[in-house]
């Protein structure tokens, strides 16, 4: 499959009118912008949350509650896509246990979750991250 689209994600402040604190990661895809986002819509409704405007909206708040994290993973997320092996433990966790309020992420796995539902809503969805190359082209002194 050709992945002929670049699209940047931006996680976090991305008008920098807040904390201004924001991680950038680059993709190439098979899905233009447009369309991954219809794939993120339609997968929302399947979910019955929407990831974007009820996980990690508010300030400090990284929490994917133990409903969102179950439908996410009813509806065919895998918790390894979460990285790290005391992530996934907390996940699994999180699912056993009725009383628990949701595991914490950070935002390369609100990234790494964010594609999975793009996923969900679209199954012939690729995605590789891309590592451009990096120019200095100066402009120091334009910032103060």
């Amino acid at each position: 499959m050709s992945l002929d689209h670049v699209t940047t994600l931006v996680v976090g402040d991305w008008s920098g009118d807040g904390h201004d604190k924001k991680e950038l990661t680059v993709i190439r895809s098979n899905l233009d912008s447009k369309e991954i986002m219809k794939a993120y819509k339609k997968a929302s409704k399947k979910l019955g949350f929407n990831f974007i405007e009820d996980v990690a909206a508010d300030y400090e708040d990284r929490t994917v509650s133990r409903d969102q994290l179950k439908a996410l993973v009813d509806n065919g997320m895998s918790l390894d896509i979460l990285g790290y092996e005391y992530e996934i433990n907390e996940a699994k966790e999180c699912l056993e246990d009725e009383d628990s309020e949701g595991i914490s992420i950070w935002g390369e796995s609100y990234r790494d979750i964010f594609l999975a539902i793009v996923k969900m809503g679209d199954e012939t969805f690729e995605w590789e991250e891309s590592r451009g190359d990096s120019l200095n082209i100066g402009g120091y002194g334009c910032f103060e």
